[in-house]
């Protein structure tokens, strides 16, 4: 199935030809929407398919394309603009089979990103995930205080309970142990025993992040997993490169490089299954500060940690983006191994093509699409080209046969176009590549004990 919007008036999906089409019109979705006035569309159209035992389940999020005001009952900061995201559901996959549902307001959020995520037959579980203002966060007016939240429809889109906040983060008082803060993405995605797990962005705050300095709009970020059944949270990856309370600052973002639009220093999580294993993929820039905090150093950029970016002294977004992973079993999935680079293209100084200023062409690997659940080739008679492989086990042996599916992009000069004229960014046409993941197993990292477990005066 492929869905696309065709225009701003309607989102259209088109599975063989454009004679099988079906369409969510404007004058479905826009009595959802907040403001509800004629020439509000849709965007960002996020499509699952679920199947039920008999039928295919068609599910999608449509965003709205204008602000309004808050749904009532929601808190939230006045001084912020709101979206609706809206659900609707068909039964059938043929544009001829089936009538979507009215549509259904999932919530209003500050910002229009969101994941939708449909279990596996025979469970029923549907969830969308999100950020939005904490309690507190929505009481001071401050949108950088961020929670993660679900709703969640346990019989496959029909009815759907309220929302609950999967992290209910507490910065307004301080010294509380719960003290993060998300931003702006999140993914979602059940396993096929149907347990819900959830990742997103965040970083940790100080003591008193309301009073005492405390910087909410920098680039440091890290991953954290959630999964329902244990309720627990843990950090999968570190792209927080920074003191821990943020009082001391981060990388200088006009020497290094910024984040994506709207991403930090890690951004595009994938969250995917395979051969009973959980993979999470994101990209992130500036990775090798986990292994050398190179703002200690003189001179600066430090060789080898904060210099893999284009060698213009333009500062927007220049940094080369890499491709990692980190694995978990899925009986343990709050023990995530040490993240592997997929993509591994260090090119510091790196130029376009024919400058003579340049160290070599950039490797910036950019927003990584995976696969929710990989493919047991066993059996099948399938013959892929050899250059697609990409073996991260630590022999580079790996001898099973799970595969994640995976495109992104192949950026030829790091950072997007969009900041605006004066930082000149080249425009560049970039390749979409596709690779076979291979499913490898997490790498066990040694068990550490120190004793004695406390030092003292002999008695």
């Amino acid at each position: 199935m492929i869905y696309y919007q065709g225009s701003q008036y309607g989102l259209a999906y088109d599975p063989r030809s454009n004679l099988n089409v079906t369409w969510i019109d404007s004058t479905a979705y826009r009595p959802t929407f907040l403001n509800q006035s004629a020439g509000r569309y849709s965007r960002y159209p996020q499509v699952v398919a679920q199947w039920d035992g008999a039928n295919t389940i068609v599910h999608v999020l449509l965003w709205e394309d204008t602000v309004g005001t808050m749904l009532s009952g929601d808190y939230c900061c006045n001084n912020l603009p709101y979206y609706t995201v809206s659900y609707f559901r068909k039964v059938g996959d043929e544009a001829t089979v089936g009538t979507w549902s009215a549509g259904r307001p999932i919530d209003s959020c500050w910002f229009p990103w969101a994941s939708l995520a449909a279990a596996p037959y025979p469970q029923t579980g549907l969830a969308v995930t999100y950020t939005n203002p904490t309690f507190y966060g929505g009481l001071i007016d401050n949108p950088n205080d961020l929670d993660v939240w679900c709703r969640e429809s346990f019989d496959r889109g029909v009815s759907w309970p309220t929302a609950y906040s999967v992290t209910n983060y507490m910065n307004a008082i301080a010294g509380h142990p719960n003290h993060f803060t998300a931003w702006l993405e999140t993914q979602a995605l059940y396993d096929i025993s149907g347990d819900l797990h959830v990742v997103w962005t965040a970083k940790p705050t100080s003591s008193d992040p309301y009073f005492d300095g405390f910087d909410w709009t920098g680039f440091d970020q890290n991953i954290y997993h959630w999964a329902k059944s244990t309720n627990e949270i843990v950090k999968v990856a570190t792209g927080s490169y920074e003191d821990f309370d943020d009082l001391c600052g981060g990388i200088v973002t006009n020497v290094y490089g910024f984040g994506g639009s709207n991403a930090g220093f890690i951004a595009n999580i994938s969250l995917s299954q395979c051969d009973d294993n959980l993979y999470c993929i994101w990209n992130q820039i500036h990775q090798r500060a986990n292994r050398n905090d190179g703002r200690c150093y003189q001179p600066q950029p430090m060789p080898g940690v904060l210099d893999d970016c284009a060698y213009t002294d333009n500062p927007m977004a220049r940094a080369n983006w890499e491709i990692m992973m980190s694995v978990a079993r899925m009986e343990t999935p709050h023990l995530w191994d040490l993240a592997r680079n997929v993509s591994n293209t260090y090119k510091p100084d790196c130029g376009l093509a024919g400058d003579p200023m340049a160290d070599g062409l950039c490797g910036s690997e950019y927003k990584p699409t995976v696969e929710r659940y990989g493919l047991d080739e066993t059996g099948l008679d399938l013959t892929w080209p050899a250059a697609t492989d990409v073996d991260l086990s630590p022999g580079h042996n790996y001898s099973g046969s799970f595969h994640l599916n995976m495109q992104y992009l192949d950026d030829q000069f790091p950072g997007p176009s969009m900041w605006g004229e004066w930082q000149t960014q080249p425009k560049t046409l970039n390749w979409t590549r596709w690779i076979r993941l291979a499913c490898v197993e997490p790498v066990e990292a040694a068990w550490i004990v120190v004793r004695p477990p406390s030092i003292s005066w002999p008695k």
